[in-house]
Order: C-alpha cells, then structure tokens, then sequence
C-alpha cells in the first residue's frame, strides 16, 4: 500500500513491481518513516537487475533494391524473442 497503519508487533507483506525500458542495475531503499516519531526510520534495500529480452531478426538480410542519397526508406522486419 502507498499509505496506513502498522499496528505494533505486526507484518506486512510489500510488494514492489517496475517495469524498465533498459537492461540496468538498481540499488535503492524503501525509506519508512514513523508519523510522530521520525523520517527514516527503516531504510530497506531493494535490488534489481533488468535484463532486456534478446531478439534477432527472421530473415539474416534485408534487400532494400536501389536507393537513393536523402530520400528515406522503410520496410518492415520479422523479429523473434529468443529469451522466451
């Protein structure tokens, strides 16, 4: 939860989800603060690590014909997931 009450000797059970566009390592807290007591009272670290999924294109090459300089140029690729 983004926000309540913990009553004393009890648990909670947290969950933390993120989604990332980049493959990366994460190092940081989850910071608890005590309303009436103090800020910072419990810093919990949270570390992730990101991976991207690895995908290669179907076709090994792909045969544009004849082009020309400053004229642009697209076709549409088959990729596959090969990390599923």
């Amino acid at each position: 939860p983004s926000n309540g009450v913990l009553l004393p000797h009890r648990k909670l059970q947290l969950q933390v989800d993120f989604r990332s566009f980049r493959a990366w390592r994460y190092h940081h807290a989850l910071i608890v603060d005590v309303e009436g007591v103090g800020e910072e009272m419990l810093s919990l670290p949270v570390k992730a690590h990101n991976r991207l999924p690895e995908i290669v294109p179907v076709e090994s090459t792909v045969d544009f014909g004849e082009c020309f300089l400053k004229h642009t140029y697209t076709k549409a690729i088959r990729i596959r997931n090969m990390s599923a």
